[in-house]
């Protein structure tokens, strides 16, 4: 077959440029360290970067919500253990008010300082975190506790002190317990990567999330003793132990039982911090895995998408070398024209 020079110039331009464009390809990779700019150069690896970036996101995601996780365990527990130093204040008042030789004056002195813990238990149960109350359930935006101008203790706009699950039905006190049950079940869930799921009914299946939701309601308890008739909530046990103090006819025997029940509320107290340390412990946990699980997803990500330096300038520059190379051959292969004789 018979070589033209127009065969040789064209087969000679078409290679040029292809070895242009590897050129500009090449130094667009060194220029962004990455292997591909769109996925039509490399439609396998941006299936595999989509979905790396996909789970590292969702891992990113997961890590921002243990954090949260971790802080708002964190605070409330401070808060708890705050709460039980106040119980303990109490505990060690009470000992001295019940020593048979204190006169009514002294006792009365004694309420006085139970009263002013009493209240500060309250405060410690309505502290925000992060603009959240820590102690109020799902609705996190209001106050869970109050107290009624009667002394009596209100959660969310519930009568905590008459709460009676022995009432007879429809009763005040009946409504009232019936209510905190319900209140005492709120959740907050958080997603921190349990493999999230629905149920059929759509509700979300509580081993796949994380309840960082804390009713305040659980802590100081509610409704009566089905024997004794004395109230589960240690706020209005306080209550009645300051009553028995000022009573003129005081005797061991009316307070013990309200002794008795404080000091169970307080071991009770005590489980809850112990929980919540439990569950800080479990967060940790997940933590570490998922701080891990981030490194090893950058480190994929970084294989597929991204390039090594120094392997992609040596690649660029030989090819540069080549084009160099290319453009001075070309002087040579291409036969001079007419014009190149009429200069």
């Amino acid at each position: 077959m018979r070589v033209t020079n127009k065969m040789i110039t064209s087969r000679y331009s078409r290679d040029l440029n292809k070895s242009l464009s590897d050129l500009n390809t090449l130094s667009q990779k060194v220029e962004t360290g990455r292997k591909f700019q769109t996925g039509a150069e490399d439609p396998i690896g941006a299936v595999k970067a989509y979905r790396l970036r996909r789970e590292y996101y969702k891992n990113k995601n997961y890590d921002t919500n243990l954090k949260e996780a971790d802080s708002t365990l964190t605070s409330a527990e401070g808060n708890l253990m705050q709460l039980n130093k106040n119980l303990q204040a109490i505990h060690t008042s009470c000992l001295k008010g019940i020593n048979g030789t204190m006169t009514l004056d002294e006792r009365e002195i004694i309420s006085n300082e139970l009263k002013n813990i009493q209240h500060s238990i309250v405060t410690t149960l309505n502290s925000e975190f992060n603009d959240k109350y820590l102690f109020s359930g799902n609705s996190m935006s209001t106050p869970p506790f109050s107290v009624s101008n009667d002394n009596h203790l209100l959660y969310k706009g519930v009568d905590v002190s008459i709460a009676d699950q022995n009432a007879t039905a429809g009763s005040d006190e009946k409504k009232a317990y019936d209510a905190l049950v319900e209140l005492s079940k709120e959740n907050v869930y958080l997603d921190i990567g349990l493999s999230l799921k629905v149920n059929p009914d759509s509700s979300i299946d509580k081993n796949s999330v994380f309840d960082i939701g804390i009713p305040g309601i659980n802590i100081l308890g509610f409704g009566k003793d089905s024997t004794t008739g004395i109230s589960k909530n240690v706020y209005d046990t306080i209550t009645s132990i300051c009553d028995e103090l000022e009573d003129s006819n005081f005797s061991m025997n009316s307070i013990s039982p309200y002794l008795d029940t404080f000091n169970d509320q307080k071991n009770d107290i005590l489980k809850e911090i112990t929980s919540i340390g439990s569950k800080s412990q479990y967060i940790d946990f997940l933590k570490s895995r998922t701080e891990n699980n981030n490194i090893n997803l950058n480190s994929k990500m970084f294989e597929v998408e991204c390039v090594d330096p120094a392997e992609a300038i040596m690649d660029w520059k030989m090819q540069e070398y080549s084009y160099n190379a290319a453009l001075q051959m070309g002087m040579k292969v291409i036969q001079p024209s007419f014009l190149d004789f009429m200069r």
